[in-house]
């Protein structure tokens, strides 16, 4: 049962047969807007994290989504065979990729941070503008890479409704047989 405290913090519960399964039903009970299949992501990573990023962007391509990317993060995606759109940063002038989001031109942004002004504050603009258009943005890798996870069992998905009781009555099986 969720206390108070657990509400308070919008905590959720996932449960399902497996990890992948449970953390797709957190996740769409916690109210994040799934991109759909095949759907448009934005990624703009942090010079830091953008080795990190290529096998997240690879799954993405493999998965069928179409990659934007801004400079830095193309340029990097690219030069490693991983295609992407190109979108302006916002100091490059419009189409930028604010205006992007603001149009619906993607369903999911992944923007991390690098640890400058200028890039903390198109951070800013971005993660903004993902709010007010109602597309999920996502600030860690981490979480990107279990998203991955989530998005390859909804795929895969048999969508069954149990009680808890089903669930765990194996378990209880085997420690009663003890």
């Amino acid at each position: 049962m969720l206390g108070p405290e657990m509400k308070s913090t919008g905590e959720v519960l996932g449960i399902d047969r497996t990890y992948a399964g449970a953390l797709l039903r957190a996740l769409v009970g916690s109210g994040l807007a799934l991109p759909p299949p095949r759907g448009r992501i934005l990624l703009s990573i942090a010079d830091e994290e953008k080795d990190a990023a290529l096998p997240i962007a690879s799954t993405l391509q493999n998965m069928g989504f179409e990659i934007f990317a801004t400079p830095g993060t193309w340029r990097h995606l690219g030069d490693r065979g991983i295609p992407a759109s190109r979108v302006n940063k916002i100091a490059e002038g419009s189409p930028h990729v604010v205006d992007l989001i603001a149009q619906n031109g993607v369903d999911l942004v992944v923007n991390n941070v690098a640890a400058n002004a200028s890039a903390y504050s198109d951070g800013f603009r971005i993660r903004h503008a993902a709010l007010e258009s109602g597309v999920a943005c996502l600030t860690s890798l981490d979480t990107m890479r279990a998203l991955l996870l989530a998005l390859a069992a909804r795929e895969n998905a048999r969508v069954d409704v149990c009680s808890l009781q089903e669930y765990v009555r194996p378990r209880v099986a085997v420690m009663t047989q003890r």
